[in-house]
């Protein structure tokens, strides 16, 4: 699974993957920030990590980001800016 969402501005996309570590563990999703030609690279998201489930982004109107995600989920990675671009977190009950 991978969805991309661009910027309105077209300068930037959130990409929302899943990936797996090794074969003990199960998939988690991420979230990347990447410029219009960036590869998607073979590494973690530079934004989000948790465990797999229903990951919602968007794009805010003051051009920050916002992640919405299932509040039972176990995040392991949640930086609060990336590329200079605010990140907002949002719990879903």
């Amino acid at each position: 699974m991978k969805r991309e969402l661009w910027a309105p501005d077209g300068s930037r996309r959130l990409v929302v993957f899943c990936r797996t570590v090794d074969a003990t563990t199960g998939f988690n999703t991420q979230v990347s920030m990447l410029g219009p030609g960036e590869l998607l690279p073979d590494d973690g998201g530079n934004a989000f990590i948790a465990d797999d489930g229903d990951v919602r982004v968007s794009w805010k109107a003051d051009g920050g980001i916002l992640i919405d995600y299932p509040g039972d989920l176990r995040v392991f990675k949640q930086e609060a800016v990336v590329g200079g671009v605010a990140v907002e977190y949002r719990k879903r009950p």
